[in-house]
């Protein structure tokens, strides 16, 4: 126990360096993990169980640590952050009531080994001011995002319109945003719609791309039509504007 205690902080640094790879893979290769409703609350759990077992011991052994743990300790709040960002649908979906609980979770266990374990009172202040702001930033953005609306991946709004390819392995579709009094916005979003596996925990998806934004009233004067499998023209008023894939899920303005 001693052994590992010592390395709590490191421990804990690699599980989200490692969570962090896998959520890069998964957006480096045009997929999002959607997890199904009782695999996304078992992962949860689990997680949340982990990460407090970790810090309940790394407090009860707070007298043997090593310089390498503290160097860790000192930047785990920042990794958490990073593992809050990478947890907001862009890699991997789950319930948004999930995603409160592992944020709240990491975060608090994540400045308790700071504390536990950085002596050093300067850079407590320093860097523990520091960490209280961006997390509370972190918390404000957490609310209003689940207190609006938490839809299917990365892709908030209504859909207004859909087409697909010629070979049907791409579809396109004209999102629209409401924000009530502060208006909204419009968008085309593109979807490899041959890209789906379904997994033991959820459904490997291919991640939806916004290839054009706009004002949420344009979306009434606009509309999608696919030259090709990877040529795609939105028309908007009298301007017509092509998008051209280049790679496997990347598309560009000509």
């Amino acid at each position: 126990m001693a052994y590992f205690a010592l390395r709590i902080p490191v421990v804990m640094a690699v599980v989200l360096l490692g969570f962090a790879g896998f959520s890069f893979l998964l957006n480096f290769f045009g997929y999002v993990l959607v997890l199904f409703h009782v695999p996304a609350i078992l992962f949860g759990v689990l997680a949340c169980g982990f990460m407090i077992f970790l810090t309940c011991a790394g407090v009860k052994r707070r007298k043997e640590q090593t310089k390498v743990s503290r160097i860790f300790a000192a930047t785990l709040s920042g990794l958490v952050l990073v593992f809050v960002l990478l947890l907001d649908g862009t890699a991997i979906h789950m319930a948004a009531f999930i995603y409160v609980l592992l944020t709240i979770t990491a975060l608090v266990c994540s400045m308790i080994l700071f504390f536990t374990y950085v002596k050093n009172l300067a850079v407590q202040i320093g860097l523990g001011i520091a960490y209280v702001f961006v997390m509370f930033l972190a918390l404000f953005f957490l609310m209003m995002m689940v207190g609006g609306s938490y839809l299917s991946p990365a892709r908030p709004g209504e859909v207004m319109q859909t087409v697909y390819s010629p070979r049907t392995g791409h579809r396109a579709e004209i999102m629209s945003h409401s924000q009530g009094a502060v208006g909204g916005s419009a968008g085309v979003w593109v979807v490899p719609s041959r890209s789906h596996a379904l997994l033991f925990v959820g459904e490997l998806q291919g991640r939806p791309r916004r290839i054009y934004s706009g004002g949420l009233s344009e979306y009434r004067r606009m509309s999608l039509r696919f030259e090709t499998e990877d040529r795609l023209y939105v028309y908007h008023a009298r301007d017509r504007i092509a998008f051209e894939r280049i790679s496997r899920n990347r598309w560009v303005r000509e």
